[in-house]
C-alpha cells in the first residue's frame, strides 16, 4: 500500500528541516571551539567520517522508517 506523495513530501520537508537544524548546531559548535582555541590550545583529534556519517544517517533512518521510508547511505 502506497502511500500519498504529500505524505513523502512532509517527510522530506521534515528531514530537511531536521538538516538544516543539525548543520546550525555543527556551525555553532565550530564558532565555540575556535573561540576557545583562542583562549586555550585546542585539543585536535582524528575522527572517521564515515563513522560520523553512519551515526548520522542512523539517526535521520529512524524518522524515515517511523513514516515508512527508507534510508541508505553508501559509502566507498
Amino acid at each position: 500500500a502506497d502511500k500519498p506523495v504529500a505524505e513523502y513530501q512532509a517527510v522530506l520537508r521534515r528531514i530537511a528541516r531536521l538538516s538544516a537544524q543539525m548543520g546550525r548546531l555543527v556551525d555553532d559548535l565550530l564558532l565555540l571551539a575556535r573561540s576557545d582555541s583562542l583562549q586555550t590550545r585546542a585539543e585536535v583529534e582524528t575522527l572517521s567520517l564515515d563513522d560520523l556519517l553512519a551515526e548520522v544517517c542512523g539517526n535521520a533512518r529512524a524518522l524515515a522508517e517511523r513514516e515508512g521510508l527508507t534510508l541508505s547511505l553508501a559509502l566507498s
